[in-house]
Formats: C-alpha cells, sequence, structure tokens
C-alpha cells in the first residue's frame, strides 16, 4: 500500500479504536507510514513470508508494558503497517510485489477507493479473542482473504480488522497483566486481623 492510504487507514484505525485504547494518534499515524521511509523496503519487501515473525515477536514485546505510551503508539503503529501490507493484493507474494507498475496503479486504486467510500459506521470482521496467537490469527485471516472474492473493499476490509484485532489484543494484555498485578499488590498489603484482637 502506498504512504497515503496508510495515512488513512491509520486514521480509520484510530478512530475505530479511540474510545477503547489510549493511543498517541500523531505517533500512531506516523509508525504507520515509517516502514515505508526507509531504504529497507527496497530490499525486503513487506510481505508476510519476510514479517510475520517480527511482527509476532514484536508485539509480545510491546505486551511487556515497558513502553512510554507515544512510543507504544508509534511501534503499535508499525506493526499495523506490515499486517496492512499483508491484506493488499500485490502483497501476497513476491512476484506479486515486484509486478511495479500493476502494483503501483492498483495500490493507487485502492486508494481512491480508500478516500471515496464510508468508513465510520464500518465493523471489524472480527473481534478479540484471547486465547489467539498473532500468527494465528493471520493465518486464518489470511485464508479467509483469499477464499473471498475480489472486490473494491475486499483489502480495506482485512486489513483494517487485523489491525484493529492486533491493537486490541496488545492493550487487552497490557490491562489484563495490570490488574494481576494490582491484586497481587492488593494481597501483599493486606493485612488481616489477629484473632484476639492483636
Amino acid at each position: 500500500m502506498n504512504l497515503l492510504t496508510h495515512i488513512t487507514m491509520a486514521e480509520i484505525i484510530y478512530e475505530q479504536v479511540k474510545n477503547q485504547l489510549p493511543l498517541d494518534k500523531n505517533a500512531f499515524v506516523f509508525g504507520n507510514i515509517k516502514p515505508d521511509l526507509t531504504r529497507k523496503l527496497l530490499r525486503s519487501a513487506h510481505i508476510m513470508d519476510h514479517y510475520l515473525i517480527h511482527v509476532s515477536n514484536q508485539t509480545k514485546v510491546l505486551m511487556r508494558g515497558e513502553l512510554p505510551p507515544k512510543e507504544l503508539s508509534y511501534e503499535l503503529g508499525k506493526l499495523c503497517h506490515y499486517v496492512c501490507d499483508f491484506f493488499c493484493k500485490y502483497h501476497l507474494n513476491y512476484d506479486l510485489f515486484t509486478l511495479y507498475g500493476n502494483h503501483f496503479f492498483y495500490e493507487w486504486k485502492l486508494d481512491f477507493h480508500l478516500r471515496t467510500a464510508d468508513y465510520r459506521k464500518w465493523k471489524p470482521l472480527y473481534t478479540i479473542e484471547e486465547s489467539r496467537s498473532v500468527a494465528d490469527f493471520i493465518f486464518d485471516m489470511r485464508r479467509a482473504y483469499l477464499s473471498e472474492k475480489n472486490t473494491d473493499d475486499k483489502d480495506v476490509r482485512y486489513a483494517v480488522s487485523a489491525s484493529i484485532w492486533l491493537c486490541q489484543s496488545v492493550f487487552h494484555f497490557l490491562l489484563e497483566d495490570s490488574r494481576e498485578l494490582e491484586n497481587q499488590h492488593l494481597q501483599a498489603n493486606s493485612v488481616l486481623p489477629m484473632a484476639g484482637g492483636q
């Protein structure tokens, strides 16, 4: 997907999750375009074969809860960039990726569709399931994506749905971890009265 499409996708994802998740919008949007602002793109196409393990591993890093909110938003944006690319027709494999003329035209057409469609009332395809790994979820989404006929909004629906799921999964894990730590803290600091009033 091109830079403008990634910006628009980031804004759609942000609007879908902003009331549930404490994302820094500017950092998140910048993260969504950052992978295309590097020379590495010329050496390593943004396809699942090259980046799924990276996305899976980095998601685990984010789930540790060690990053401040702005940096977390930026890093999560970068992961959403790759996930969105996983559901773009010309990022399905390296052979398609290197059909540069078709690839370029398709992504501009996709961007036009994205800018003219009304995604404000749009609902994600999936909701969070706590027990699923990132890789398993993306593989399942890819299978569903490949089984569906091509339409103007197919790439957008799958890319945005997978990215929303990723964002929700990270924050769900952080929230659960935070609650567990709070419960441990309360248990450690609660003093039960001794029998006999002592």
